[in-house]
C-alpha cells in the first residue's frame, strides 16, 4: 500500500508510515523502506556520508543505510524501529538540493500574503516562537526545523510548506498542557506536537528573515551588511555533512536569497515572557 506525505516542500510516495509528516497526494518522488532481518552492510567504507556514481549514501554500518538520488530515497534497515531511531533531516536535505530546493534549518510562519523565516542556533527558540505565534497570534505555521526554499523565477523567493508537526521540548509541553506521547529524541527531551494552525498555501513568498536572539526587551534591527551567502550557508540543514559533497549546488541555491531583508529579532528568553510580549513581537515581525 502506498502512503503519500510531504516534507520540506517535497512530496513522497512511501511504503512506510511517517506520522509526523504532512499527509497529501500526487507524489513526484519515492521513499522506500526495505527490511532485512539478516542485514549486513554492502557499503565497504568508514565514511558516514559519501557519493558514488551519482548516488548519495548515508551509512549506519551494521544498522542500515540510506541511498538518495534525485528520484527518491531507498533505505535498508533490520527493522522499522532502527529506521525510526536513525531517521534524520540529512537524506531529505540531500534530496531537496538535488531537486533545486534549499533546506534551511529554521522555522516559518505566514499570514495570508507572506512568509517570515526564523533562523538561529540550536535552542534559540525558533520552534517555540513559531508555535506561540500560531497558538496565540495571527500567524499560521509554514513549517518547523527544515524549511524548503525555492526560486522558480527571478525575484520570486518562496517558502514551501513542510510538516504539520513541530519538535518541542518536554518542559514547554508541560507548560502548555501538551501530550508527551510522541517522543522522538529521548536524549534531548523532544516530542512531536501538531502545530496549532498550519498554513493553507503550499507555497508562499518570503518577506523577511529573522535571526532570533534572546534579550530583556523586544526589538527588531536591520542587519548590515544585508544577507550574505556565508551567513545563510551556516543555516543549511546538516551543512557539516553536505559541504564536501554538495558545495557548488548549495551556493547556487543560496544566491537568489541575498535580496531578502534580514533582521535580528530580540525576544524574551522564557516562555512566559514570550507569551506576555507576543503582541509586541507580532508588531515587530510584520
Amino acid at each position: 500500500m502506498s502512503i503519500f506525505f510531504k516534507y520540506a516542500g517535497l512530496s513522497f510516495e512511501s511504503n512506510i508510515y511517517f506520522p509526523f509528516f504532512y499527509q497529501m497526494t500526487t507524489p513526484p518522488v519515492k521513499f522506500f523502506y526495505v527490511q532485512e532481518e539478516n542485514y549486513t552492510s554492502p557499503l565497504l567504507t568508514n565514511q558516514a556520508v559519501f557519493v558514488s556514481h551519482g548516488r548519495y549514501y548515508i551509512n549506519f554500518s551494521e544498522n542500515g543505510y540510506y541511498e538518495v538520488t534525485k528520484e527518491g530515497i531507498t533505505c535498508r534497515f533490520k527493522d522499522k524501529q532502527l529506521l525510526y531511531a536513525t531517521i534524520c533531516n540529512l537524506p531529505f536535505a540531500i534530496l531537496s538540493i538535488l531537486n533545486g530546493i534549499l533546506p534551511l534549518h529554521s522555522s516559518a510562519v505566514s499570514d495570508e500574503k507572506s512568509t517570515y523565516i526564523f533562523l538561529g542556533e540550536k535552542g534559540a527558540g525558533k520552534t517555540t516562537l513559531a508555535y506561540l505565534l500560531s497558538a496565540y497570534g495571527p500567524f499560521e505555521v509554514m513549517g518547523d526545523d527544515m524549511i524548503g526554499i525555492s526560486s522558480p523565477r527571478p525575484n520570486q523567493i518562496s517558502a514551501m510548506r513542510g510538516s504539520k508537526s513541530m519538535k518541542l521540548c518536554g518542559s514547554f509541553c508541560d507548560l502548555e498542557g501538551l501530550s508527551r506521547e510522541d517522543e522522538i529524541y529521548p536524549q534531548w527531551d523532544k516530542y512531536f506536537i501538531d502545530a496549532p494552525r498550519t498554513a493553507t498555501n503550499d507555497v508562499c513568498c518570503i518577506k523577511r528573515l529573522y535571526v532570533i536572539q534572546r534579550g530583556a526587551i523586544v526589538r527588531r534591527e536591520k542587519i548590515f551588511p544585508a544577507l550574505t551567502e556565508n551567513m545563510l550557508y551556516r543555516h543549511v540543514v546538516s551543512i557539516s555533512w553536505l559541504e564536501p559533497l554538495m558545495h557548488r549546488q548549495i551556493r547556487e541555491l543560496i544566491r537568489p536569497l541575498r535580496g531578502i531583508s534580514l533582521y535580528s529579532l530580540q525576544v524574551p528568553e522564557s516562555v512566559v515572557g514570550l507569551k506576555n510580549r507576543l503582541s509586541a513581537i507580532t508588531s515587530c515581525i510584520k
